[in-house]
């Protein structure tokens, strides 16, 4: 199997919550033999066959990605930015309107929905829909230790792919 992880921002280098979740989620699938690979580059999603493509956060990709043959679409929640924009009572700001644009899009198009929290009216709205989701630990609930001892990947997330 081939997983790409995507995202408009480097996943390798980053340290937010995002960036550690997507490198220990391609360091769990490197560790069950499956290639995984970290990009922010459109050369990566346009040129390769992958079997998995995975956005997170406000991370979309174009829409002539969608729709190949073959790829499972996947998107993880890691909250939402109207929750973000309560939160910090910033009701204007612009560029938290089109980020909520840009993860309801990255809902609507994928085919699996991960969410850190059971309870994001993202997810839940996914979950009306009918499409398939799950909730999934977020970066920092794994204590980042990298000799964890993998297990195989849950059953409940094989059947969603």
């Amino acid at each position: 199997m081939r997983w790409l992880q995507w995202s408009t921002y480097d996943l390798e280098k980053g340290i937010g919550g995002v960036e550690v979740h997507a490198r220990e989620v391609a360091r769990e699938l490197s560790k069950q033999g499956i290639k995984a690979l970290l990009s922010s580059a459109s050369t990566d999603y346009e040129t390769e066959n992958w079997d998995v493509i995975h956005t997170h956060g406000s991370s979309i990709l174009p829409r002539s990605a969608y729709g190949r043959r073959g790829t499972t679409y996947v998107h993880t929640l890691h909250g939402t930015t109207f929750g973000r924009m309560w939160a910090c009572r910033e009701f204007l700001w612009v560029g938290g309107y089109l980020a909520q644009l840009r993860e309801i899009l990255a809902v609507v198009r994928a085919d699996v929905v991960f969410a850190v929290h059971p309870d994001l009216w993202l997810f839940r709205l996914a979950r009306f829909f009918g499409k398939k989701t799950a909730v999934c630990g977020n970066g920092s609930d794994a204590g980042g230790d990298a000799s964890t001892v993998s297990s195989p990947l849950p059953p409940a997330l094989t059947v969603l792919l």
